[in-house]
């Protein structure tokens, strides 16, 4: 499937997959890798999605869309956004604590704190494992 086509089909704002499609280092970066995330996670690392410094500074920039896409799956899953948030990435084994409740409450309402590095980043990943998941079910992977 080329870029374009993909782009065709997809629900998901497009500015984030092409944001995404660009920090997996383009197209046919992301195409040897979206099976790797499906089946590791982004954790494993891939792309422009390892250090804090890139993570950070892609969940705030895309912060608007990725929220879009949180409240959209929050809705179609029928719970709440931060419980949302609590189900996946290293809160699925760990229950998120008092301050990174803030953390997540403060993303949401665009007031990142500069210290603020487990969200974001966490963000940052839900965004590129979304899309490497939609991209696989509408090439009919999934």
């Amino acid at each position: 499937m080329k870029k374009s086509e993909y782009l065709e089909k997809t629900n998901l704002p497009k500015r984030l997959v092409n944001a995404v499609i660009n920090q997996f280092g383009g197209w046919e970066s992301f195409l040897e890798s979206y099976k790797d995330v499906i089946r590791h996670g982004i954790s494993a690392g891939f792309g422009s999605f390892i250090y804090y410094k890139d993570t950070l500074s892609f969940a705030k920039k895309y912060k608007n869309e990725i929220i879009q896409v949180l409240k959209e799956k929050s809705y179609l899953y029928g719970m709440n956004i931060l419980n949302l948030v609590a189900s996946f990435g290293f809160f699925k084994d760990h229950p998120m604590d008092e301050e990174t409740e803030l953390e997540c409450y403060r993303y949401l309402g665009g007031k990142i704190n500069k210290n603020d590095i487990i969200i974001p980043n966490l963000m940052a990943w839900f965004a590129a494992e979304t899309i490497c998941y939609d991209f696989s079910v509408i090439n009919d992977e999934i």
